[in-house]
């Protein structure tokens, strides 16, 4: 979990109560990462709920007009899910979520509803 916060990358899994600003580096067959993220070993779903809470309560809010605790950062999320096949090759699955700072003021400002029945 990597929050981006005034331009500067931090681990939201390192619970050691220091914020280390981060590095992208380029891996010539793997492409970009972020070296020294901290990664984890999950075997279930409680687990991940237990790194997910940890990692929101490092994360970077302030209240606004739209919301007592809005993220004053960006969030990505990266879920590597690896499975081991019959015969014995791994099948391996990423998955990226990002939560962009302030983008639930994006809904209030552009969804509004739409009358599909009108009826005269």
């Amino acid at each position: 979990m990597l929050e981006i916060y005034k331009e500067i990358l931090y681990d939201l899994l390192n619970d050691s109560g220091q914020q280390v600003s981060l590095r992208i580096k380029d891996h010539p067959k793997k492409g970009p990462y972020v070296d020294g993220l901290l990664k984890e070993y999950i075997e279930n779903k409680e687990d991940l709920i237990e790194w997910i809470l940890l990692a929101d309560e490092l994360r970077a809010t302030a209240a606004t007009g739209l919301n007592k605790t809005s993220s004053r950062s960006h969030l990505l999320f990266t879920l590597e899910i690896c499975q081991k096949m019959p015969d014995n090759s791994e099948k391996t699955g990423i998955l990226n979520m990002i939560d962009l700072a302030g983008s639930e003021k994006v809904t209030k400002l552009l969804i509004k509803p739409i009358n599909i029945l009108h009826i005269k």
